[in-house]
């Protein structure tokens, strides 16, 4: 890709609106595809039956970790048999959530041996609830993510610069789409405003920044996608929940297309709806449903 193909996707995703409206109704899913409202009872049926269910969060609202905790609730109720995996938590300390959803450890271990606040920083009192209904149903978690510093090396080095044996076993990610590198693109320019006093980069640099930039977030969808397949793709498998953060799934970017990429296209994608999103957004592919939530945001309990 060269740095004027780079320019330009930045341009075209330049911005994202983040206006309140009020076009999801609280309580209800709207599903884009249909333009409609559609009870939660009928939504929950219709994605109970898929192989993959994937849950969207904006890490920080209180309301949207509630939403996923009734939406496990219900969908265990449906089908007893499920599994969660989990963007939050690096594949080393699976052993360390096996032992929790069995029961064999006090709350105060499981915070210690995961040591939380090292591995994500968003307060844990956001998911304990999840958690706790995880161990008191016996419900199977799985780690999802890699290391930060594998992440940081993609994003300074490039992905065909880590050697196979440091990859933690996530396969090569597939090339993101033309839409989801404007997509990006917006939170790229979110995370490095363009300086228009500095003259200390060129065209070039700035196109070889983005590119790890691009590089680290698939290396984060492919890495969800890859725990999520495998247990999906088991001898008798469980419904499988996946719980992340919501740019990893809308308009079925991100995890979605690199689960397609490893044959698992029968996923519903269901995203709380927030001040984060603008109803322009609402395209049909934008989510399975979305789920409407008072628009305010609020600290962990």
């Amino acid at each position: 890709m060269n740095p004027v193909s780079i320019g330009v996707i930045l341009l075209l995703g330049a911005t994202l609106a983040h206006a309140q409206e009020s076009c999801v109704t609280p309580g209800r899913y709207f599903h884009p595809a249909l333009q409609q409202t559609v009870p939660v009872a009928e939504t929950l049926r219709r994605v109970s039956k898929r192989r993959v269910v994937l849950l969207g969060e904006h890490h920080d609202n209180a309301e949207h970790h509630r939403w996923q905790l009734h939406t496990v609730a219900a969908l265990a109720a449906i089908r007893p048999k499920i599994a969660l995996g989990l963007e939050m938590v690096p594949r080393r300390l699976q052993p360390v959530l096996d032992r929790w959803s069995q029961g064999q450890l006090s709350e105060d271990e499981f915070v210690k041996q995961l040591d939380w606040d090292a591995i994500w920083s968003f307060d844990i009192q956001y998911y304990l609830p999840l958690f706790h209904l995880a161990r008191m149903q016996r419900i199977p978690l799985y780690a999802l993510n890699v290391e930060r510093e594998l992440f940081t090396r993609v994003t300074r080095e490039g992905w065909d610069a880590i050697p196979q044996n440091l990859r933690e076993g996530v396969t090569t990610p597939a090339p993101a789409s033309k839409e989801y590198l404007r997509f990006l693109a917006a939170s790229f320019l979110g995370h490095n405003p363009p300086d228009a006093s500095s003259t200390g980069t060129t065209a070039a640099q700035d196109g070889e920044k983005f590119l790890r930039f691009v590089q680290g977030q698939l290396l984060w969808d492919r890495a969800m996608a890859d725990g999520l397949a495998e247990v999906a793709q088991s001898v008798n498998p469980p419904l499988v929940i996946g719980v992340m953060g919501s740019g990893h799934l809308v308009n079925r970017y991100g995890v979605p297309d690199q689960l397609k990429q490893l044959a698992v296209t029968d996923v519903a994608v269901l995203v709380p709806w927030d001040a984060h999103f603008d109803c322009a957004q609402l395209n049909r592919n934008f989510a399975d449903g979305v789920f409407g939530l008072d628009i305010e945001v609020e600290p962990p309990p």
